[in-house]
């Protein structure tokens, strides 16, 4: 009894993966509660087209705040030296300041095309909601990973909570309103602008701003440049990489679009929001806490990085098997008592998905991988591979068959792409373990 009494404490000791996962997860469990506990009001506020404008939106979003970057925040857990760090931070935020002056100049040439190909002329005002939705979601990124490097877990858990409750609260005083999907957008910009200012704030503002005070340094400069070209892998790989990821997540909701009414696309994102809460309380705080340990272990102790990779996923597949059957089995009837009418098909696009957020939940922490062990042009090429099968899954369901044929084929397509992030992963790090061994 004394040993396993020792063996828990040492567990969940003040530098442990558990206690950290256990952190986070308790920040992402509150927000992502808040989220799908707020949902049945959220649906009585909007109607399935609003809540499709809203999809356009958000995947027009996370499409381009993926390259803005030029995936430098994957570089921020890297450097010995926090001050490099730093100035990785800065790289990326100055990259994203130049890339959304440029998508601001190209809707003012011609955004009203671009607008009207995304969808998104349903939505006042759009132009400007775009470059200033993909600036705050690219900066709040940066934010995370310097967390995540500084293990700033509770704070990173804060900012989680408060994002989710302020957008929850605006999206309902708004819709209360009826002012429409602009309503959503505003509730999210000022959720995400709430987190970035917890993120920045203590500490961590001090020493921003000292080192801002640097920069007019030309030494400091130069040092950027020098952080930029040394881990050049990043945009020359991961961003295009990190677009195909998004591409091969978000795509499906404009091709969905394109096929079908805004409605259908209501539907979809009323049910993949819901279903990836409970989904990401614990996957998400899992994955982000692992890039961590990764990077740490990636180098020093492969054979224990398997190791830690088998039991986590054994772990998410356990856990995940119970919300995952019960979505299978009764997802049309639980949408239909808990959201009300009219969003019925919802629950049956729910159904549908269940397999392959099962699959996501268990191997997405994986993807990890690829950079800590610096494989980004292999894991580029996956996503390459993986964006075709979505691509060529969703497109192909759409027309041959109905829009619920289109769900199923997408969900069939990504639970393969997402099988095969879990075996590359595990090949590359058995290949380290037994290059070391040999070394």
């Amino acid at each position: 009894m004394k040993r396993h009494y020792h063996s828990v404490r040492r567990h969940f000791s003040r530098e442990s993966f558990g206690r950290h996962v256990f952190t986070l997860m308790s920040g992402t469990v509150l927000s992502q509660l808040i989220l799908f506990f707020s949902s049945p009001i959220i649906t009585r506020f909007y109607n399935p087209e609003e809540f499709g404008l809203f999809a356009f939106f958000t995947s027009s979003v996370a499409i381009i705040s993926s390259l803005v970057t030029g995936k430098y925040e994957l570089a921020v857990a890297l450097p010995r030296l926090k001050q490099n760090a730093i100035k990785i931070i800065f790289l990326g935020v100055v990259l994203a300041l130049c890339s959304n002056f440029v998508l601001i100049l190209l809707l003012a040439m011609g955004g009203s095309a671009v607008v009207t190909l995304l969808r998104l002329d349903g939505i006042p005002g759009i132009i400007y909601f775009l470059p200033i939705s993909a600036f705050i979601s690219s900066i709040l990124v940066m934010l995370n990973y310097w967390m995540i490097r500084n293990k700033d877990f509770g704070v990173l858990a804060t900012s989680r909570v408060m994002q989710s409750g302020v957008s929850i609260g605006i999206q309902m005083g708004l819709g209360y309103l009826t002012i429409g999907p602009v309503g959503l957008i505003w509730g999210q910009l000022i959720g995400q602008f709430i987190s970035a200012i917890i993120l920045i704030s203590g500490r961590h503002l001090s020493l921003f701003c000292k080192n801002i005070t640097k920069l007019n340094n030309a030494s400091e400069i130069k040092r950027i440049i020098v952080l930029g070209r040394k881990y050049k892998d990043f945009p020359r790989h991961m961003m295009i990489a990190g677009m195909l990821n998004r591409m091969t997540t978000y795509a499906p909701v404009l091709i969905f679009g394109w096929l079908f009414t805004p409605n259908v696309v209501g539907f979809f994102a009323l049910a993949h929001r819901v279903i990836q809460a409970p989904m990401t309380v614990i996957g998400g705080s899992v994955a982000d806490v692992f890039v961590q340990k990764a990077t740490e272990l990636g180098q020093s102790d492969p054979n224990k990085l398997g190791r830690k990779s088998t039991e986590m996923c054994t772990l998410l597949a356990l856990v995940g098997f119970l919300p995952a059957s019960g979505l299978f089995f009764f997802g049309p009837d639980l949408f239909a008592l808990i959201f009300g009418i009219g969003w019925e098909e919802a629950g049956i696009y729910a159904q549908a998905m269940s397999i392959y957020l099962w699959m996501q939940f268990i191997f997405s922490p994986l993807a990890r991988v690829f950079f800590a062990l610096e494989r980004q042009e292999l894991y580029q090429r996956l996503e390459w591979i993986r964006l075709g099968l979505v691509l060529l899954g969703t497109y192909g369901g759409g027309v041959f068959f109905s829009s619920r044929g289109a769900i199923i084929s997408f969900s069939i397509a990504m639970a393969i792409s997402y099988l095969l992030v879990g075996i590359l992963a595990f090949h590359i790090i058995f290949s380290k373990s037994k290059s070391k061994e040999k070394g």
